[in-house]
């Protein structure tokens, strides 16, 4: 069985136009098309339509991002996922994701 890919987000919670540190490890077949997507948290996440925002991590097996949130974006829980094309599909899969609350 292929390692477990770890994603986790400091802080946990953060104030409008807040950043978070997104750190990911133990991505066994990064590509070039790799990133971090933000959900609404249970977002189903196989509607691009749902996706509040986005940051690349190409060819990283391991990383750490600071992603700056919107100030707009809607108090509420969100999701955070990195994720990696399917081989032969356009289609994004979950490699790993963590849930965090915005205050």
């Amino acid at each position: 069985m292929p390692p477990a890919v770890d994603l986790t987000v400091s802080p946990t919670a953060v104030a409008p136009g807040g950043t978070l540190i997104a750190t990911w490890t133990g991505n066994p077949t990064p590509t070039a098309s790799d990133y971090l997507r933000l959900f609404a948290l249970g977002s189903a996440g196989d509607e691009f339509d749902d996706v509040v925002i986005a940051w690349s991590t190409p060819n990283a097996a391991a990383g750490q991002l600071p992603l700056l949130l919107p100030a707009d974006l809607p108090v509420g829980w969100y999701e955070l996922r990195l994720l990696s094309p399917a081989p032969g599909s356009s289609l994004p899969v979950p490699t790993a994701s963590r849930s965090l609350p915005r205050r």
